[in-house]
């Protein structure tokens, strides 16, 4: 947990003005291999299945009173919670794929295990057994 501090805060120091020779990268869009798009497919199929499980006879048996009375607002309220929340969870997980690099790491393992493979070939060995 973090303390607080009772003393000012530190100044900060004024940024120099940028230099007009220096060149922004702007970073380009990784194309996603194999892995990459499989973890894609699969959080996918993930978020879909815990969604379904949030149907109306569900939401209803948790709220059987006011279901009863105002069902028309309350299967609105249904809709957009399923929804808030599936747009919440793609939002995290993209954050998530994008602040810990996933594609290019999935992808730089996918080389990886190509070069692998490709030395193991070059040197006569047998692949190892399919588990």
């Amino acid at each position: 947990m973090a303390r607080l501090s009772t003393s000012a805060p530190p100044q900060a120091e004024p940024t120099p003005p940028p230099n007009q020779t220096e060149q922004t990268a702007i970073p380009q869009p990784i194309e996603p291999g194999h892995r990459a798009q499989r973890l894609e497919e699969v959080y996918a199929r993930a978020l879909q299945y815990t969604l379904s499980k949030l149907s109306w006879q569900n939401f209803a048996e948790c709220y059987p009173t006011v279901c009863r009375r105002a069902e028309h607002v309350m299967k609105q309220v249904h809709e957009q919670t399923v929804s808030r929340l599936g747009n919440k969870c793609n939002a995290e997980f993209d954050k998530i794929v994008r602040e810990r690099d996933v594609v290019a790491k999935l992808n730089e393992l996918e080389g990886l295990i190509a070069d692998a493979e490709a030395r193991r070939e070059a040197a006569g060995d047998a692949p190892p057994p399919q588990a």
